[in-house]
């Protein structure tokens, strides 16, 4: 487990209303800023920040009502709490049923595309798992990979390399959490990248899309996201079964 998630799980107060975490969407460093900041000095390639990156490809997204409602304008935190502990997704809802299937199969298709893509894309065997998936797009884009492919991205194409391969790495994030715990729920939005899955016996919501803006950006390059799966499963175990610490980014 790299340091940045090793630091976040022994420090940090898991999600909002546990913790009384920071609700500042300003930047969505914690902890983790002050460990590798000088890092950060030393390197000769530095990719935008998530949040910056956010509003360029995704804001486009949203409609205009969509987007002055849309309360932080930023990547979301990793993990936050949005309701108490055994409270079916169900009641969480807010699309009707036509718009639900809509998102869903908006979903399920980037996860079918990565499945698709990926082997020629990243070299690895065509019935990979969803963790080997995960563990082979985190190597293959490093800092040099993923600033080429913002370079091919134009902002107006909503279809954009930059999108599908978060869109898609969101997917397989998702499929691998709910893979490893079957209690996890889609809460499907509009736009889908608003989408996240909720763990219903402890009431946290798992960004996943937003995990995936952050390891394209420079604010998430070097998480490690296999580790990351790791952290994650252990924190919503550990809330389940009552107080813990873990990951608030």
């Amino acid at each position: 487990m790299g340091n940045r998630c090793r630091l976040i799980l022994t420090l940090c107060i898991c999600a909002c209303g546990l913790g009384g975490c920071d609700r500042s969407r300003s930047s969505p460093r914690g902890l983790s800023e002050a460990v590798d900041g000088h890092v950060r000095k030393q390197r000769s390639q530095v990719l935008p920040d998530c949040n910056e990156l956010y509003i360029r490809y995704f804001a486009i997204l949203y409609s205009r009502d969509q987007w002055a409602s849309h309360p932080f304008k930023t990547v979301r935190r990793d993990i936050e709490r949005v309701a108490t502990s055994g409270i079916p997704v169900a009641t969480l809802r807010t699309l009707s049923d036509e718009a639900q299937q809509v998102v869903s199969a908006r979903v399920a298709d980037f996860l079918q595309t990565a499945k698709h893509d990926w082997p020629e894309l990243l070299g690895i065997a065509p019935n990979s798992s969803l963790e080997q998936m995960v563990s082979a797009f985190d190597k293959h884009y490093d800092r040099t990979a993923i600033q080429e492919v913002i370079n091919r991205s134009q902002p107006t194409d909503i279809d954009n390399e930059y999108v599908r391969l978060c869109s898609q790495f969101g997917a397989v994030l998702g499929a691998a959490l709910q893979e490893r715990r079957s209690t996890m729920k889609w809460l499907y939005a509009k736009p889908y990248v608003a989408s996240a899955l909720v763990d219903e016996p402890s009431g946290l919501r798992v960004n996943v899309f937003d995990w995936a803006e952050k390891k394209m950006s420079e604010y998430g390059v070097d998480d490690g996201y296999a580790a990351k799966l790791n952290a994650c499963e252990n924190v919503l175990r550990r809330v389940s079964d009552g107080p813990a610490s873990g990951l608030n980014r």
